[in-house]
This record gives structure tokens, C-alpha cells and sequence, in this order.
């Protein structure tokens, strides 16, 4: 049987563990291991051929957590973003409909 993102008690998978889990015993998946996530959601740019990670959402994004109704969004900070974003910022179908980005819009 193979092992699942989550992996299972026996061993670690390959993405990433909630705290809960890792609590009662499960390993931390590879991938949540490698870049230290705590918590999800996260974003990461990693180049496709070498697996570097070339961008870290904790540089672009803001998380904004609301208690009273749990949620989280997330501000987009525009001056640290990668600029392939930027770039396709503009491709985007609200900027295609002549209304444009808001780069500092929830997400």
C-alpha cells in the first residue's frame, strides 16, 4: 500500500502535516519538512526542472485572519511580488473587462 500525501503513523508523506496529526504521532511530510510550513495555506514558486524554490509567499502575501467568523484572507503586497505575476497581472480577465487589478485585493 503506497503512502498518501499525509503519509501515515508508519512514515512520513509527501506533503504537508497538520499540527494535530504530527501531535498523535505522524511524521511531517517531505515537502512541509523542506520549507518549514507551519501552517496552510502557503505559496511557493519553485522552479519546475530543479525544484528550487525561487519565491516565498511570505514575501508577497499578507495573511489577515478574522476570529469572530474564522476566516482568512490574504492581501497581495505588489512591490514584493514575483515579477511573472506582475507581468500577468495584466492578462487577467478583470484587466481584459477594463476594470483593473486591484494588487492589494483579498484573495
Amino acid at each position: 500500500q503506497g503512502e498518501g500525501a499525509g503519509g501515515s503513523l508508519a512514515g512520513a508523506g509527501l506533503g504537508f502535516v497538520r499540527k494535530k496529526a504530527r501531535e498523535a504521532g505522524r511524521a511531517q511530510g517531505a515537502l512541509g519538512e523542506k520549507f518549514g510550513i507551519t501552517a496552510v495555506p502557503r505559496i511557493y514558486v519553485l522552479d519546475g526542472k530543479s525544484g528550487r524554490m525561487l519565491h516565498d509567499g511570505k514575501a508577497f502575501l499578507q495573511e489577515h485572519e478574522d476570529r469572530s467568523n474564522n476566516k482568512i484572507t490574504y492581501s497581495f503586497i505588489e512591490e514584493m511580488a514575483p515579477p511573472t505575476w506582475m507581468a500577468a497581472r495584466n492578462l487577467s480577465a478583470s484587466a481584459a473587462s477594463g476594470h483593473p487589478v486591484n494588487a492589494r485585493a483579498k484573495l
